[in-house]
Order: C-alpha cells, then sequence, then structure tokens
C-alpha cells in the first residue's frame, strides 16, 4: 500500500510540473542548430544542461502558478483535478518542491555561465509576476509568454556560444505572439458560450 501510495505521488508530482510542457525549451537548441553547431561534442553538452535548467525553472512556477491558484481551481470542473487543488499534492510538499527546484534549476545556470543564471532568474522573476497579477491583464500577457521565448532563445545563445540573428529573434517572438494569440481566440470562444476560462480574456474580441 505504501508502495502505492509513492507511485501515486510520484505521477501527481510529475504532472504538477507539467513535465509534457518541456517540450517548449526545444527552443533552447535552435541558435545551435542554424550555426552549424548543434552536434558539436562541448556545446550540445551545454545545451543539454540549459535545457534541463530551463525546464526545472520552468516547472517551478507551473508549480507556484497552480498554488497561487487554488481557491478559484477549487471551483473550477476541471481545473479542480489537478493535483493541489484536489489535495493529491499537499501544500508542505509544494512548498519542498518549488524550493528544490529552483535550486536545482539555479545551480545548473550557473553551471553554464553567470550570463545564463541571469537568464533563467529573468525568467523566473518576469513569470513569478505574470502568475501573481500581469496573466490577467490582455495583450500583456501574450507578450511575456512571447519573450518567455526569446529567452529560451537567449539561454540557447549563450549555452552554444553562438551569435543570434536579428531575424531568429524577430521570427521567434512572432511566432509565439501568434501562437499565443490563437489560443486565445479559442478561449475567447469558448467565453462567447458562457463557459469559464481566464480573466485577461475579457480584454480581447474576434476583430482583434
Amino acid at each position: 500500500m505504501e508502495k502505492r501510495q509513492k507511485g501515486l505521488l510520484r505521477r501527481h508530482l510529475l504532472r504538477l510540473i507539467r513535465v509534457h510542457h518541456w517540450v517548449k525549451n526545444g527552443f533552447i537548441f535552435v541558435p545551435a542548430f542554424f550555426a552549424g553547431q548543434l552536434f558539436n561534442g562541448d556545446t550540445i553538452a551545454s545545451l543539454v544542461l540549459g535545457f534541463f535548467a530551463f525546464s526545472l525553472m520552468a516547472s517551478c512556477i507551473y508549480v507556484i502558478n497552480d498554488y497561487i491558484d487554488i481557491p478559484q481551481d477549487k471551483l473550477h470542473p476541471e481545473k479542480r483535478k489537478r493535483p493541489l487543488a484536489s489535495g493529491a499534492v499537499t501544500k508542505p510538499e509544494a512548498h519542498v518542491l518549488i524550493i528544490g527546484l529552483f535550486a536545482i534549476a539555479s545551480l545548473l545556470g550557473v553551471a553554464i555561465s553567470s550570463t545564463g543564471l541571469v537568464i533563467i532568474l529573468t525568467y523566473f522573476i518576469l513569470n513569478l509576476l505574470y502568475s501573481v497579477r500581469l496573466k490577467h491583464i490582455a495583450i500583456l500577457d501574450i507578450c511575456i509568454i512571447a519573450f518567455g521565448f526569446l529567452l529560451r532563445i537567449a539561454l540557447g545563445g549563450v549555452a552554444g556560444k553562438v551569435l543570434i540573428s536579428h531575424w531568429l529573434i524577430m521570427l521567434t517572438f512572432l511566432l509565439a505572439l501568434l501562437l499565443g494569440l490563437a489560443k486565445r481566440r479559442d478561449e475567447y470562444l469558448i467565453f462567447l458560450k458562457g463557459k469559464n476560462t481566464r480573466k485577461a480574456i475579457e480584454g480581447y474580441n474576434l476583430e482583434f
């Protein structure tokens, strides 16, 4: 029984840190790919380090966001099933997880370089503000998400020791912005049907 409970907790923790979202951090490899350095031994090792550093910091933010949203999520028909809202993961367990993820991500950032650490901490601070307040402000919410992808590209440049072209910066930001707007459009259509969605969606419309 105890082994089964540990297995369930492990599963809930993996859901909480959103491992399936780590694929977004594949953008870290993009600068080295276009520079033709992706399969260089030293470069790929540093990029993998950057990938896990960014992924763990992003997971830290996911946990903080879910922690902040516990009261609202408990009232939502789907979100109430989330590990923290459902009580499958307790608040003290979440505290330990947040500290652990932040510490490991920061140490990996230091292993890359001081600039790498600054990029990762910038992502943390920006997304902490997003979780607390900025996600409720239309347009600014998707701009912050798009900027997060620029930080991934920046970390890829630093870890891979390659220059990032202005074209790559612009294309990354615009692509992230386009995907963000497409998602908000879908959410707005759901909002029009009278279903619950994010607060910022009230600032959007179909003529946008």
